[in-house]
């Protein structure tokens, strides 16, 4: 049954139609995999692929095809380092894994009589919270106690990828209750 099948399709004038569609939407996705999956995972080592108007024509083919790379953010200074005080702490993901976010707690400043509040930081995309120090420092300075959170697979928490949003969300519903 199973070569009779592929007999009358080998032999059907809409086959070479059918190959002619499917192959470039296969091709297609698997770039779009690709592309999808570079954005979604740090690599250990090397450099951010470079902007494009730097890249020669073969790297330029080859990113397009591959992605983009991306080295795992991580933390450059601490909050010491800009004379913050602070206490580091760890966020289990789930109970079924080893998974964790690293956070670092910056109380208010010791002259304030009483905190003005909790802010949250969450670093942007390709960075970690340590690119969130400037701020936290104005916030510090004007009262309020700060968290800056690591997402998965930057600074100092676990793991080499990224989260998607909706992952994001329940992490970050996890901090807050």
């Amino acid at each position: 049954m199973v070569r009779l099948s592929a007999d009358i399709l080998g032999r059907s004038p809409l086959c070479p139609l059918l190959l002619l569609v499917a192959l470039p939407f296969i091709v297609l996705n698997g770039v779009a995999f690709m592309q999808a999956r570079s954005m979604t995972h740090f690599v250990s080592v090397g450099q951010r692929t470079a902007k494009p108007e730097k890249l020669s024509l073969t790297d330029k083919i080859r990113v397009i095809l591959t992605g983009v790379e991306i080295p795992r953010p991580e933390n450059q200074i601490t909050p010491q380092e800009i004379q913050l005080v602070y206490e580091t702490h760890r966020i289990a993901i789930s109970k079924a894994s080893e998974e964790n976010l690293e956070a670092w707690y910056i109380p208010a400043q010791k002259s304030a009589q009483k905190s003005r509040g909790l802010v949250l930081f969450f670093p942007p995309y390709g960075s970690s919270k340590a690119a969130l120090l400037a701020p936290t420092k104005i916030f510090h300075d004007l009262g309020y106690d700060a968290l800056l959170v690591d997402f998965r697979g930057a600074g100092g928490s676990t793991g080499n990828n990224t989260t998607l949003e909706c992952v994001r969300q329940k992490m970050c519903d996890r901090l807050y209750l």
